[in-house]
């Protein structure tokens, strides 16, 4: 995993250097569960983080990556959990750590000197998800590998010449692999660089 976080921010810093000028946010991220990991998980989540990397193709259009990480939890006490034909009943502990890694482009409304530049976005990729369940010593988990779609919106605040405030909203939807798909809403927070 070190190695795929590695290589991936690798690969999203130098985006920025493949254009006269580029983008580069490092952000914290907050996610809600929704769909089919809101069944399994619903509690909002304040554990991620997020890099992107992005050239300027025009004044208002970037091309780019992204990767980022957040990190689903609940705990269930004295429940009862089925899978198949086996059940048991105590304390679960309910985990989702989500991975995508999406090639990104943005549509920029405003102007490079306005006082906020807001953008609309696509990003197409992958996503890899570790599910587990957790009861005593005993525990469930699964890992798939995942097509995934996040639109996102968001603005950028500039706080000097080359750097910005960053907000954005995204929805990170993880297509249907091993009869499982997986969808949440992300925040995130953080800072940009031209």
């Amino acid at each position: 995993m070190k190695k795929l976080i590695f290589s991936t921010a690798l690969f999203l810093s130098s985006l920025g250097m493949m254009a006269q000028e580029g983008l580069f946010a490092i952000t914290y991220n907050m996610g809600l569960p929704v769909g089919s990991t809101a069944d399994y998980i619903s509690n909002y989540s304040w554990r991620g983080f997020g890099i992107d990397g992005r050239s300027f193709v025009t004044d208002n259009i970037t091309l780019g990556g992204s990767f980022s990480w957040n990190v689903f939890y609940q705990e269930e006490l004295n429940t009862t959990y089925t899978e198949g034909n086996q059940s048991l009943t105590g304390n679960f502990y309910k985990y989702i750590n989500a991975y995508p890694i999406n090639f990104t482009a943005h549509y920029y409304f405003n102007d490079y000197d306005a006082p906020a530049r807001f953008h609309v976005g696509l990003g197409i990729g992958a996503t890899k998800i570790n599910q587990s369940t957790e009861f005593s010593v005993l525990a469930l988990s699964h890992d798939y590998w995942h097509f995934n779609m996040t639109p996102d919106v968001g603005v950028l605040f500039p706080i000097n010449y080359r750097s910005n405030f960053f907000l954005s909203a995204r929805y990170n939807y993880a297509f249907e692999a091993k009869d499982k798909d997986f969808g949440y809403l992300s925040f995130n927070v953080g800072f940009a660089w031209y």
